[in-house]
């Protein structure tokens, strides 16, 4: 039989699952600024798992992952327990955007949650949130999967991460990315690291020596090695499908519940993700959208143009970088889209370097 279990005053009884909160203080018009989270508690011991996201207050598609988890899972089934935080940075929520706006208002950090890690306990406002959730969440984890994913109406992406030779943390955190059972790993640079500190996955994978699984999940229509087959109209895996799968595999990859992962007869390792940035701002026509995403195109493929919204003139062509190019991330452009200069448009991987598992 379990014990009880608590992520600070969030508590859980074995077979239970409970909602809480973790405390960051009043803000200045008086509502209490709090972090949400689920604890649910199996019957019998066994790790626990963190699932985050909500890091980029304008990722919400992970709250439909969340959401069916959540009504589907059988607690009675699991050995050890499951901690969500369905969204750590409330505000950037709130308002729907990346960041905090509150802290680049007084010129303190950008508010981007996820280049601020571990946080400090005295620091500007978005540094305060991670130092809560790195004092009571972070502690508690065998495990944990970062989700990140495509933005509604801006950016689709799909794929997950395939961290470094890292003894036996990057071994363990390697065997959850193929668990986990996307059809795209992306091999994890160097660590990001800046002024303020780490991404979260760094900082897990760095100094807390924990696995780690950072994952930018949405809907998929297939691996496409010849770029000139088309797309299917429907995709073949919807965003909460790859989302919940992959929990359940790493669940059972840790043997919190019975069964092997279920993984892809294929799974495709490219190199660090290269992003096809705009020079010049205006409208941008794409000639390549979500469903294209998993395809190998070749080089100089025209991936969209950027047109001047007064005169119509062409400014720039954005074109794939490589000799064979894997579509990794589209803006949706319905039917167009308007950007500034540095804008993420697109993203791709040499698949010269690709690696094949299965």
């Amino acid at each position: 039989m379990g014990s009880e279990f608590a992520v600070g005053p969030v508590v859980a009884k074995p077979g239970e699952r409970t909602v809480g909160f973790l405390e960051i203080g009043p803000m200045a018009g008086g509502a209490n600024l709090r972090i949400p989270i689920h604890v649910v508690a199996g019957n019998d011991d066994g790790p626990t798992l963190v699932l985050l996201s909500g890091q980029h207050g304008d990722e919400v598609t992970p709250l439909s992952v969340f959401n069916a988890l959540i009504h589907s899972l059988d607690r009675r089934a699991i050995r050890g327990r499951l901690v969500i935080v369905p969204f750590a940075n409330p505000v950037a929520f709130l308002y729907g955007q990346r960041s905090t706006w509150i802290d680049a208002l007084y010129g303190a950090t950008t508010g981007n949650l996820n280049r601020l890690w571990p946080g400090k306990r005295d620091g500007f406002f978005t540094e305060r949130i991670a130092w809560t959730i790195t004092q009571h969440v972070l502690p508690v984890a065998d495990a944990i999967i970062d989700f990140h994913s495509s933005i509604l109406d801006q950016l689709w992406l799909y794929y997950a991460y395939y961290m470094p030779d890292d003894g036996d943390i990057g071994r363990r955190s390697r065997e959850m990315g193929r668990a986990f059972g996307m059809e795209i790993l992306m091999r994890r640079p160097g660590a990001h690291v800046g002024s303020a500190g780490s991404t979260l996955s760094d900082y897990v994978f760095r100094e807390l020596k924990i696995p780690v699984l950072p994952v930018e999940i949405g809907e998929f229509y297939g691996l496409r090695v010849n770029g000139a087959h088309p797309a299917p109209q429907d995709p073949v895996r919807s965003l909460p499908e790859v989302g919940v799968t992959g929990v359940l595999n790493i669940m059972k990859l840790l043997g919190m519940l019975p069964g092997k992962p279920v993984v892809p007869a294929q799974q495709v390792i490219v190199s660090p993700e290269t992003r096809c940035l705009p020079a010049a701002g205006g409208i941008l026509f794409p000639e390549v959208n979500r469903r294209d995403i998993g395809r190998v195109l070749g080089g100089g493929t025209v991936l969209g143009r950027i047109v001047g919204p007064f005169t119509f003139e062409v400014l720039e062509e954005i074109k794939t970088p490589y000799a064979r190019s894997l579509l990794l991330s589209a803006r949706p452009g319905i039917p167009v889209a308007k950007v500034n200069p540095g804008d993420q448009c697109f993203h791709v991987a040499d698949f010269d370097t690709a690696e094949w598992i299965g």
